[in-house]
Protein backbone atom coordinates (compact mmCIF):
# COMPACT_ATOMS: atom_id res chain seq x y z
CA UNK A 1 0.00 0.00 0.00
CA UNK A 2 1.30 3.44 -0.93
CA UNK A 3 2.62 5.62 1.87
CA UNK A 4 0.60 8.82 2.31
CA UNK A 5 1.79 12.32 3.12
CA UNK A 6 -0.29 12.19 6.34
CA UNK A 7 1.63 9.12 7.48
CA UNK A 8 4.91 10.92 6.86
CA UNK A 9 3.63 13.99 8.73
CA UNK A 10 2.63 11.85 11.74
CA UNK A 11 5.98 10.04 11.67
CA UNK A 12 7.93 13.33 11.51
CA UNK A 13 5.67 15.19 13.95
CA UNK A 14 4.96 17.92 11.43
CA UNK A 15 1.90 19.30 9.66
CA UNK A 16 0.57 17.83 6.40
CA UNK A 17 1.02 21.17 4.48
CA UNK A 18 4.66 21.40 5.60
CA UNK A 19 5.42 17.84 4.50
CA UNK A 20 3.54 18.33 1.23
CA UNK A 21 5.45 21.46 0.29
CA UNK A 22 8.85 19.94 1.10
CA UNK A 23 8.13 16.76 -0.86
CA UNK A 24 7.01 18.88 -3.81
CA UNK A 25 10.33 20.77 -3.88
CA UNK A 26 8.85 23.92 -2.38
CA UNK A 27 11.08 23.97 0.68
CA UNK A 28 12.82 27.35 0.51
CA UNK A 29 10.83 28.71 3.47
CA UNK A 30 11.78 25.83 5.77
CA UNK A 31 14.91 25.23 7.80
CA UNK A 32 17.34 22.56 6.63
CA UNK A 33 16.63 20.51 9.78
CA UNK A 34 12.90 20.45 8.96
CA UNK A 35 13.56 19.40 5.37
CA UNK A 36 15.97 16.66 6.47
CA UNK A 37 13.45 15.40 9.01
CA UNK A 38 10.76 15.07 6.34
CA UNK A 39 13.05 13.35 3.86
CA UNK A 40 14.32 10.95 6.52
CA UNK A 41 10.78 10.00 7.53
CA UNK A 42 9.77 9.55 3.90
CA UNK A 43 12.76 7.27 3.33
CA UNK A 44 12.13 5.20 6.45
CA UNK A 45 8.49 4.66 5.48
CA UNK A 46 9.36 3.78 1.87
CA UNK A 47 7.55 6.76 0.32
CA UNK A 48 7.70 7.18 -3.46
CA UNK A 49 6.29 10.33 -5.13
CA UNK A 50 3.25 9.82 -7.35
CA UNK A 51 4.27 11.10 -10.78
CA UNK A 52 0.69 10.93 -12.05
CA UNK A 53 -0.58 13.28 -9.33
CA UNK A 54 2.37 15.59 -9.78
CA UNK A 55 1.71 15.79 -13.53
CA UNK A 56 -1.93 16.68 -12.89
CA UNK A 57 -0.90 19.39 -10.48
CA UNK A 58 2.01 20.93 -12.42
CA UNK A 59 0.81 20.20 -15.99
CA UNK A 60 4.31 18.78 -16.62
CA UNK A 61 5.54 15.20 -17.03
CA UNK A 62 9.01 16.07 -15.75
CA UNK A 63 10.42 13.96 -18.57
CA UNK A 64 12.24 14.58 -21.85
CA UNK A 65 11.83 12.51 -24.98
CA UNK A 66 14.74 11.40 -27.17
CA UNK A 67 13.80 10.42 -30.72
CA UNK A 68 16.34 8.70 -32.94
CA UNK A 69 16.13 6.89 -36.23
CA UNK A 70 15.77 3.17 -36.71
CA UNK A 71 18.79 3.43 -39.02
CA UNK A 72 21.62 3.70 -36.49
CA UNK A 73 23.98 5.09 -39.13
CA UNK A 74 21.83 8.24 -39.25
CA UNK A 75 21.73 8.80 -35.49
CA UNK A 76 25.07 9.60 -33.90
CA UNK A 77 24.35 10.08 -30.20
CA UNK A 78 27.64 8.94 -28.68
CA UNK A 79 28.05 7.28 -25.29
CA UNK A 80 29.56 10.51 -23.98
CA UNK A 81 26.53 12.49 -25.14
CA UNK A 82 24.15 9.97 -23.57
CA UNK A 83 26.07 10.01 -20.28
CA UNK A 84 26.01 13.82 -20.14
CA UNK A 85 22.31 13.87 -21.05
CA UNK A 86 21.33 11.33 -18.40
CA UNK A 87 23.55 12.98 -15.80
CA UNK A 88 22.01 16.41 -16.34
CA UNK A 89 18.47 15.01 -16.27
CA UNK A 90 19.25 13.17 -13.03
CA UNK A 91 20.52 16.43 -11.55
CA UNK A 92 17.24 18.05 -12.54
CA UNK A 93 15.25 15.11 -11.16
CA UNK A 94 13.89 14.40 -14.63
CA UNK A 95 13.88 11.20 -16.63
CA UNK A 96 14.42 10.28 -20.26
CA UNK A 97 11.97 8.53 -22.59
CA UNK A 98 13.58 7.13 -25.75
CA UNK A 99 11.95 6.01 -28.97
CA UNK A 100 12.73 5.16 -32.58
CA UNK A 101 11.09 6.38 -35.76
CA UNK A 102 11.72 5.27 -39.32
CA UNK A 103 12.78 7.61 -42.09
CA UNK A 104 10.06 6.50 -44.50
CA UNK A 105 7.83 9.10 -46.09
CA UNK A 106 4.66 7.63 -44.56
CA UNK A 107 3.99 7.23 -40.86
CA UNK A 108 1.26 5.48 -38.89
CA UNK A 109 0.52 4.60 -35.28
CA UNK A 110 2.11 1.19 -35.69
CA UNK A 111 5.53 2.70 -36.45
CA UNK A 112 5.46 5.79 -34.24
CA UNK A 113 6.78 5.68 -30.66
CA UNK A 114 4.21 6.36 -27.97
CA UNK A 115 5.66 9.75 -27.10
CA UNK A 116 4.68 10.99 -30.57
CA UNK A 117 1.20 9.47 -30.38
CA UNK A 118 0.37 10.71 -26.89
CA UNK A 119 1.39 13.59 -24.66
CA UNK A 120 3.89 11.87 -22.35
CA UNK A 121 6.95 14.15 -22.39
CA UNK A 122 7.50 17.87 -21.85
CA UNK A 123 9.75 18.24 -24.87
CA UNK A 124 11.63 16.30 -27.49
CA UNK A 125 15.26 16.00 -28.55
CA UNK A 126 15.55 14.60 -32.09
CA UNK A 127 18.85 12.98 -33.03
CA UNK A 128 19.38 12.54 -36.75
CA UNK A 129 22.17 13.50 -39.12
CA UNK A 130 19.82 13.30 -42.10
CA UNK A 131 16.66 15.15 -43.05
CA UNK A 132 13.69 14.31 -40.87
CA UNK A 133 10.79 12.81 -42.85
CA UNK A 134 8.24 15.44 -43.84
CA UNK A 135 5.49 13.39 -42.20
CA UNK A 136 7.32 13.48 -38.85
CA UNK A 137 7.98 17.22 -39.25
CA UNK A 138 4.28 17.81 -39.91
CA UNK A 139 3.28 15.68 -36.93
CA UNK A 140 5.53 17.65 -34.59
CA UNK A 141 4.23 20.92 -36.01
CA UNK A 142 0.61 19.79 -35.78
CA UNK A 143 0.83 18.46 -32.22
CA UNK A 144 3.00 21.40 -31.07
CA UNK A 145 5.50 19.17 -29.29
CA UNK A 146 8.40 21.43 -28.24
CA UNK A 147 11.35 19.95 -30.11
CA UNK A 148 15.07 20.60 -30.61
CA UNK A 149 17.12 18.77 -33.26
CA UNK A 150 20.57 17.47 -32.32
CA UNK A 151 23.33 16.87 -34.86
CA UNK A 152 21.27 18.43 -37.63
CA UNK A 153 21.69 21.93 -39.04
CA UNK A 154 18.41 23.74 -39.60
CA UNK A 155 17.11 27.30 -39.78
CA UNK A 156 15.97 27.16 -36.13
CA UNK A 157 15.41 24.84 -33.15
CA UNK A 158 18.67 22.94 -33.53
CA UNK A 159 22.01 22.34 -31.84
CA UNK A 160 24.85 20.84 -33.83
CA UNK A 161 28.67 20.59 -33.88
CA UNK A 162 30.31 23.38 -35.85
CA UNK A 163 31.84 21.01 -38.40
CA UNK A 164 32.88 23.79 -40.80
CA UNK A 165 34.74 25.85 -38.21
CA UNK A 166 36.23 22.73 -36.63
CA UNK A 167 37.60 21.46 -39.94
CA UNK A 168 38.94 24.89 -40.83
CA UNK A 169 40.68 25.22 -37.46
CA UNK A 170 42.18 21.75 -37.82
CA UNK A 171 43.63 22.46 -41.25
CA UNK A 172 44.95 25.82 -40.04
CA UNK A 173 46.83 23.91 -37.34
CA UNK A 174 48.41 21.76 -40.06
CA UNK A 175 49.36 24.88 -42.01
CA UNK A 176 50.90 26.43 -38.88
CA UNK A 177 53.15 23.35 -38.65
CA UNK A 178 54.47 24.11 -42.14
CA UNK A 179 52.39 21.69 -44.18
CA UNK A 180 51.43 22.92 -47.62
CA UNK A 181 50.45 19.73 -49.41
CA UNK A 182 47.40 18.88 -47.30
CA UNK A 183 44.81 16.51 -48.73
CA UNK A 184 41.20 15.92 -47.68
CA UNK A 185 40.10 12.27 -47.41
CA UNK A 186 36.56 10.90 -47.31
CA UNK A 187 35.85 7.32 -48.38
CA UNK A 188 32.50 7.05 -46.63
CA UNK A 189 28.84 7.90 -47.07
CA UNK A 190 28.61 11.62 -47.76
CA UNK A 191 24.81 11.75 -47.50
CA UNK A 192 24.97 13.22 -44.02
CA UNK A 193 25.07 16.96 -43.48
CA UNK A 194 28.51 17.02 -41.90
CA UNK A 195 30.42 15.72 -44.93
CA UNK A 196 30.04 18.90 -47.01
CA UNK A 197 30.70 21.06 -43.93
CA UNK A 198 33.97 19.28 -43.17
CA UNK A 199 35.20 19.48 -46.74
CA UNK A 200 34.10 23.11 -47.04
CA UNK A 201 36.03 24.00 -43.87
CA UNK A 202 39.13 22.27 -45.25
CA UNK A 203 38.83 24.12 -48.57
CA UNK A 204 38.28 27.47 -46.86
CA UNK A 205 41.50 27.10 -44.85
CA UNK A 206 43.51 26.04 -47.89
CA UNK A 207 42.23 28.85 -50.10
CA UNK A 208 42.80 31.45 -47.37
CA UNK A 209 46.44 30.32 -47.30
CA UNK A 210 46.69 30.65 -51.09
CA UNK A 211 46.87 26.87 -51.56
CA UNK A 212 45.00 24.61 -53.94
CA UNK A 213 42.73 22.08 -52.21
CA UNK A 214 43.18 18.45 -53.19
CA UNK A 215 40.67 15.81 -52.16
CA UNK A 216 40.38 12.06 -52.39
CA UNK A 217 36.62 11.49 -52.34
CA UNK A 218 35.75 8.51 -54.55
CA UNK A 219 32.48 6.64 -54.50
CA UNK A 220 32.01 5.21 -50.97
CA UNK A 221 34.43 2.37 -50.19
CA UNK A 222 33.40 -0.44 -47.85
CA UNK A 223 35.16 -0.19 -44.48
CA UNK A 224 36.78 -3.62 -44.89
CA UNK A 225 38.32 -2.51 -48.20
CA UNK A 226 39.62 0.92 -47.21
CA UNK A 227 43.15 -0.04 -46.11
CA UNK A 228 43.71 -1.95 -49.36
CA UNK A 229 42.24 0.92 -51.39
CA UNK A 230 44.55 3.42 -49.71
CA UNK A 231 47.59 1.13 -50.07
CA UNK A 232 47.01 1.07 -53.80
CA UNK A 233 46.49 4.82 -53.89
CA UNK A 234 49.78 5.41 -52.02
CA UNK A 235 51.64 3.05 -54.37
CA UNK A 236 50.25 4.83 -57.43
CA UNK A 237 50.75 8.41 -56.20
CA UNK A 238 53.80 8.37 -53.97
CA UNK A 239 56.32 10.85 -55.28
CA UNK A 240 57.52 14.42 -55.10
CA UNK A 241 54.04 15.96 -54.79
CA UNK A 242 52.68 13.38 -52.36
CA UNK A 243 50.81 15.01 -49.40
CA UNK A 244 52.72 15.64 -46.19
CA UNK A 245 49.44 15.73 -44.24
CA UNK A 246 45.93 14.38 -44.65
CA UNK A 247 42.80 15.78 -43.03
CA UNK A 248 40.38 12.86 -42.67
CA UNK A 249 36.62 13.30 -42.49
CA UNK A 250 36.41 10.68 -39.74
CA UNK A 251 38.22 7.98 -37.81
CA UNK A 252 36.95 5.35 -40.28
CA UNK A 253 39.16 7.05 -42.85
CA UNK A 254 42.10 7.85 -40.55
CA UNK A 255 42.78 4.34 -39.21
CA UNK A 256 42.86 2.64 -42.65
CA UNK A 257 45.12 5.47 -43.85
CA UNK A 258 47.49 4.89 -40.93
CA UNK A 259 47.60 1.15 -41.64
CA UNK A 260 48.20 1.72 -45.36
CA UNK A 261 50.92 4.31 -44.68
CA UNK A 262 52.81 2.02 -42.31
CA UNK A 263 52.53 -0.88 -44.73
CA UNK A 264 54.01 1.37 -47.43
CA UNK A 265 56.99 2.18 -45.23
CA UNK A 266 55.88 5.71 -44.33
CA UNK A 267 56.44 6.96 -40.80
CA UNK A 268 53.45 8.64 -39.13
CA UNK A 269 53.75 11.51 -38.35
CA UNK A 270 57.34 12.08 -39.58
CA UNK A 271 56.54 11.37 -43.23
CA UNK A 272 52.78 11.83 -43.11
CA UNK A 273 50.68 13.69 -40.54
CA UNK A 274 47.11 12.54 -40.00
CA UNK A 275 44.36 14.67 -38.45
CA UNK A 276 40.76 13.52 -38.13
CA UNK A 277 37.37 14.36 -36.64
CA UNK A 278 35.73 12.03 -34.13
CA UNK A 279 33.17 12.12 -31.31
CA UNK A 280 35.41 10.58 -28.63
CA UNK A 281 39.08 10.00 -27.91
CA UNK A 282 40.30 8.00 -30.90
CA UNK A 283 42.59 5.35 -29.46
CA UNK A 284 42.97 2.11 -31.41
CA UNK A 285 45.74 -0.35 -32.16
CA UNK A 286 47.77 1.35 -29.43
CA UNK A 287 47.67 4.60 -31.41
CA UNK A 288 46.08 7.82 -30.27
CA UNK A 289 44.93 9.82 -33.27
CA UNK A 290 45.23 13.59 -33.26
CA UNK A 291 41.76 14.96 -33.80
CA UNK A 292 39.22 17.72 -33.71
CA UNK A 293 36.81 16.10 -31.26
CA UNK A 294 33.09 16.57 -31.62
CA UNK A 295 31.67 18.27 -28.50
CA UNK A 296 29.62 15.25 -27.38
CA UNK A 297 28.91 16.21 -23.76
CA UNK A 298 28.56 19.90 -24.56
CA UNK A 299 26.02 19.05 -27.26
CA UNK A 300 23.74 17.37 -24.73
CA UNK A 301 23.87 20.25 -22.25
CA UNK A 302 23.37 22.96 -24.87
CA UNK A 303 20.54 20.90 -26.39
CA UNK A 304 18.73 20.67 -23.06
CA UNK A 305 19.12 24.41 -22.49
CA UNK A 306 17.65 25.10 -25.93
CA UNK A 307 14.80 22.70 -25.21
CA UNK A 308 14.07 24.53 -21.94
CA UNK A 309 13.56 27.68 -23.99
CA UNK A 310 11.33 25.86 -26.45
CA UNK A 311 9.17 24.36 -23.70
CA UNK A 312 8.64 27.80 -22.15
CA UNK A 313 7.80 29.38 -25.54
CA UNK A 314 6.69 26.60 -27.93
CA UNK A 315 5.66 28.98 -30.71
CA UNK A 316 8.94 30.95 -30.71
CA UNK A 317 11.87 29.73 -32.82
CA UNK A 318 15.06 29.04 -30.88
CA UNK A 319 18.06 30.33 -32.89
CA UNK A 320 20.35 27.58 -34.21
CA UNK A 321 23.40 26.93 -32.07
CA UNK A 322 26.70 25.63 -33.46
CA UNK A 323 28.90 24.11 -30.73
CA UNK A 324 32.70 24.41 -31.30
CA UNK A 325 34.86 21.32 -31.80
CA UNK A 326 37.74 20.61 -29.41
CA UNK A 327 41.35 20.03 -30.47
CA UNK A 328 42.74 16.88 -28.86
CA UNK A 329 46.43 16.09 -29.06
CA UNK A 330 47.52 12.68 -30.30
CA UNK A 331 50.48 10.92 -31.84
CA UNK A 332 49.78 11.52 -35.54
CA UNK A 333 50.64 15.19 -36.01
CA UNK A 334 54.09 16.76 -36.42
CA UNK A 335 55.75 19.70 -38.17
CA UNK A 336 56.49 19.15 -41.84
CA UNK A 337 59.73 17.27 -42.44
CA UNK A 338 62.54 19.42 -43.79
CA UNK A 339 62.89 19.13 -47.53
CA UNK A 340 59.28 17.99 -48.01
Amino acid sequence: MAVTIKQIADHAGLSVPTVSRILNNDSQLFRAETRDKVLKSASELGYRPNSYRMALRTKRFNSIGLLFTADTSLSCLSCETQTALLGELARRNQHLVAGQAGLSAAIDDATLPKMLREWSVDGLLIDTTAATPLAVEELIHRTKIPAIWLNSRRDADCVYPDEFAGAKAGVERLLDLGHRRVMYLDLGDRGRHFGPDRQAGYEAAMKAAGLTPQALTPAPVEKADRAAFLSEWIRANRGRDFPTAVFCSGVDQAMPLYVAAVQAGLSVPRDLSILTIHDQSADALGLRLTQMRLPAAELALVGLTALDEKILNPTVDVPPCAVPLIYEEGATLAPVKKGS
